[in-house]
């Protein structure tokens, strides 16, 4: 360049650095657009910000390119907060409130089913993929939600169990469904059991290392919330690194994470972490790289399958929660509100789409949209 080398090549750079630090003011000045113009939530205005770039080409597709690092320890960050929530020792206490939030996730992927294998006749495979994913609520909207509007009570408590609980549920049967649909395409009948084994246990015995290994350092650091808060986050990373590295489940692993430390810190080392402005952070970078990783254009194709879809699962969720009503001593208008407050999907699903559709590239047409 006129022999002068030392200067730059491109002006306007497309490292991961500049188009995250540039996604991050855009998306935080559309929140608050939404939050002060609109008076919607601002993970509203964070997502229809990444959908805006997304659509222009500012941003690549995030979940297939450099980009998908921040996508994982965003969510894994969230499934670990998920984790968290699972109170054993509450479910045992009030074990009808787990077998309503199992009936919830198989009426909900029982009518999905039906509605995706036999109204629209898609492939077996891609029926069960989709009623999977429907079963998740989306955890990172729900706490989000939760936490911006201060919500508090009864309602709040089961839609964050019920969140927590059917997302596990979901992440677990797609974990051993997908690798077992992809394994048996590829090499047979050994494929098809063993990826899926590798990938289940593999994933909760390192969960479980990480859980001894983050119950030392909290052992050592004492209980100081600046310490721990950032063990935590290098815990979170640690163990999404470590995931990714060995072709685990980032997503089982962190939920196992969560889980291990709310049930199993005996010696009550583990304090209730507040991730504050960092976790805003990674919530704004989830919510708006989900929305640039969605294609507008599949609303062409899936556009009446997705309307269809919603009601249907709003369907499923809705019987099993106004039916357990009663026997969960919860008055039906309450059980009204949380028929409703569990109906969000976003960053969790778009994941689980992603990742199907990546491992069965010959549904990935089908699936994602």
């Amino acid at each position: 360049m006129l022999g002068l080398p030392f200067l730059p090549t491109q002006w306007l750079p497309g490292n991961p650095m500049v188009m995250i630090g540039t996604l991050v003011i855009l998306a935080l000045l559309g929140g608050e657009l939404a939050a002060r113009g609109l008076r919607i939530p601002r993970i509203s205005g964070y997502a229809a910000t990444g959908m805006l770039l997304g659509a222009t080409g500012l941003i690549p597709p995030p979940l297939t390119e450099d980009l998908r690092i921040f996508v994982d320890i965003s969510l894994g960050l969230v499934l670990f907060e998920l984790g968290g929530r699972l109170d054993l020792a509450w479910l045992r206490r009030a074990p009808m409130i787990a077998v309503m939030a199992i009936a919830e996730s198989a009426a909900t992927g029982a009518l999905l089913y039906y509605l995706l294998a036999v109204y629209f006749d898609f492939p077996a495979a891609v029926a069960l993929i989709g009623a999977a994913i429907g079963i998740s609520t989306s955890p990172a909207v729900v706490m989000r939600v939760a936490a911006d509007s201060s919500a508090q009570g009864q309602v709040t408590e089961r839609m964050l169990l019920l969140a927590a609980i059917n997302s596990t549920i979901a992440v677990l049967v797609l974990t051993t469904l997908v690798p077992s649909l992809a394994g048996g395409q590829e090499g047979g009948l050994g494929q098809g059991i063993g990826r899926p084994l590798y990938l289940l246990v593999g994933s909760i015995v390192l969960a479980a290392a990480m859980t001894w290994i983050a119950l030392i350092v909290y052992r050592i650091t004492g209980k100081r919330e600046d310490r721990q808060l950032i063990a935590t986050l290098g815990l979170v990373v640690l163990a999404v690194g470590l995931a990714l590295a060995w072709k685990l489940s980032v997503l089982v692993t962190l939920l196992g994470l969560g889980l291990g430390l709310r049930n199993f810190d005996r010696g009550g080392h583990t304090m209730a972490i507040d991730f504050g402005v960092v976790g805003q952070f990674f919530y704004l970078v989830l919510f708006s790289l989900v929305g640039a990783s969605l294609d507008l254009s599949t609303l062409l194709v899936a556009g009446l399958a997705g309307a269809a879809f919603v009601g249907v699962r709003f369907l499923g969720k809705a019987l099993a929660v106004l039916t357990f009503a009663r026997v969960t001593h919860q008055p039906i208008t309450q059980a009204a509100l949380l028929v409703v407050a569990i109906q969000p999907m976003s960053g969790l699903a778009a994941v689980l789409a992603y990742d199907a559709a990546n491992m069965l590239c010959e549904l990935a047409a089908s699936v994602a949209p």
